[in-house]
């Protein structure tokens, strides 16, 4: 059980080369309220919500310019990723939306929930990585941590399975996990 979430705000970043400076405001820790339980028995769950900064770096490839190191990165090389940045943008509006719908069970204890976008004009998964643990001690019951974001070259990470978010999260107050599917024919997301 996890004590506390990282309480977070983010410093812009600012390109040296191009001069422009990146607001990460929009990945300053947030709450949802997600209703659990029958409708008798009806609770709402308070869920901070807190981001990685793998939701706009990636490892370092060669050639990329020593302007792009993105400063205490979690990554043992990280830089600055335009293209996850920008996908990031609108991870707010993906994570509410999706808090009243399905989230996808992927590897280990994580989640992900799929919002198709558009890059570079074609349609894409935005793969959403998080978990979710119990907190105590501050005015949330649940701590939702996005490990990473970023766009599916090469379609959806394996899947196993689809869960309600709102299950999801009474599961993990209950200290369960929500059934993994291995059977060959389980549920995928689709592209639309």
């Amino acid at each position: 059980m996890t004590t506390h979430p990282i309480l977070r705000r983010w410093s812009d970043f600012t390109n040296i080369s191009t001069r422009e400076v990146l607001s990460l405001s929009h990945l300053n820790d947030f709450s949802i309220t997600v209703n659990v339980g029958s409708e008798e028995s009806e609770i709402h769950v308070k869920i901070a919500v807190s981001f990685s900064d793998h939701c706009f770096t990636r490892e370092r490839r060669n050639g990329d310019p020593y302007y792009l190191n993105f400063p205490n990165c979690s990554r043992r090389d990280g830089v600055f990723c335009i293209e996850r940045y920008n996908l990031s943008i609108t991870i707010r509006d993906h994570i509410v939306y999706f808090s009243k719908g399905d989230a996808w069970i992927i590897d280990g204890d994580n989640c992900a929930i799929l919002p198709v976008v558009e890059s570079n004009g074609e349609k894409c998964f935005y793969a959403i990585v998080f978990s979710l643990e119990k907190v105590k001690g501050l005015p949330f019951e649940l701590h939702m941590r996005v490990k990473s974001a970023y766009k599916c070259d090469r379609g959806p990470p394996a899947i196993y399975g689809t869960v309600k978010f709102r299950r999801l999260a009474q599961l993990t107050l209950e200290g369960k996990r929500a059934s993994r599917v291995s059977a060959h024919n389980r549920k995928r997301p689709v592209l639309k």
